[in-house]
């Protein structure tokens, strides 16, 4: 984790419990997307901003939830993302949103992937007692995602995505 500029961490996302379990992994502190029904629920709407979370409109262009991560972002803070957009539980990452490699792009930010195993076997789907397994955070090699030339924004963002499922991908896999 850089210690400071802005900085963008993407990770993949199998339990409730991934942004904790970051957040007491990181150096610093994270501001968190959060799917906005979280915020539906009165203690969740209460908590979450407290928590530095600020509400995601899934499936469309959120531009208000753009703008909050990019005044994060020019405060030299860290957004965290879920590219997944939603709890996958095999660690299957390869459908991902262009939302974190985007910010990254218009913000100067670096990327940091982040890969988490065994948080999805606290409360396994369907379960209802935790369990208490080896929990690993797993930061990878920051970078940046530039502009080139001769290559469209929309090439350098899929370009930056890809590299951000590799990276991820290869972490899990270690």
């Amino acid at each position: 984790m850089p210690l400071k500029g802005p900085v963008v961490l993407v990770s993949n996302h199998a339990s409730y419990l991934d942004p904790i379990c970051i957040g007491l992994a990181s150096r610093r502190p994270i501001s968190f997307m959060a799917k906005e029904e979280l915020f539906r629920y009165p203690i969740l709407k209460q908590a979450l901003p407290r928590l530095n979370t600020f509400p995601i409109r899934r499936g469309e262009s959120d531009r208000q939830a753009i703008r909050s991560a990019l005044k994060i972002l020019r405060e030299n803070r860290v957004v965290g993302m879920f590219p997944q957009g939603t709890r996958v539980k095999n660690h299957d990452i390869s459908i991902s949103q262009k939302g974190a490699a985007l910010l990254a792009l218009k913000s100067g930010a670096v990327l940091l992937p982040v890969a988490l195993k065994g948080t999805e076997r606290v409360i396994p789907l369907g379960g209802r007692v935790p369990r208490f397994p080896r929990i690993e955070v797993i930061f990878g090699r920051p970078f940046k995602v530039i502009e080139t030339p001769g290559k469209s924004r929309h090439q350098i963002i899929a370009e930056a995505t890809e590299r951000i499922i590799s990276v991820i991908t290869e972490l899990l896999e270690t």
